[in-house]
């Protein structure tokens, strides 16, 4: 697999066709009510420091299968607040199997008393 930035048109378009697919952008929040923003929209966004974004590909090609984002990144502490995916290419699979059942979303979140600090190197 490959990371590739949203670094030309056509990758930055792909993106944007990718996340205003129904069955895509229901799930995703941008912030203001966007649920797809428009490839003007992410070439900003990759433009600034509050979020990373990726085009993935499969391990035997360059071609571009979707994308992975992370946002609300502050790079001071090193965090940030969402980690997000989204499919492009559905043939190369990617659902989440829980209790036998497929998802195309999956949640999670660390609590407090699942957190254990690792001792410095």
């Amino acid at each position: 697999m490959k990371l590739l930035p949203l670094d030309c048109r056509e990758l930055t378009e792909l993106v944007a066709n990718w996340l205003s697919q129904e069955g895509n952008c229901k799930w995703l929040d941008f912030g203001n009510g966007v649920h797809s923003p428009s490839a003007v929209s992410l070439k900003v966004m990759t433009q600034r420091d509050l979020h990373v974004l990726r085009v993935f590909t499969p391990h035997d090609s360059d071609l571009p299968i979707g994308v992975v984002g992370l946002s609300n990144v502050d790079r001071r502490f090193k965090t940030a607040g969402s980690m997000w995916a989204v499919l492009g290419q559905k043939r190369y699979g990617g659902c989440h199997w829980i209790d036998g059942r497929p998802y195309d979303r999956l949640l999670y979140d660390l609590l407090a008393t699942e957190h254990r600090e690792l001792p410095d190197a």
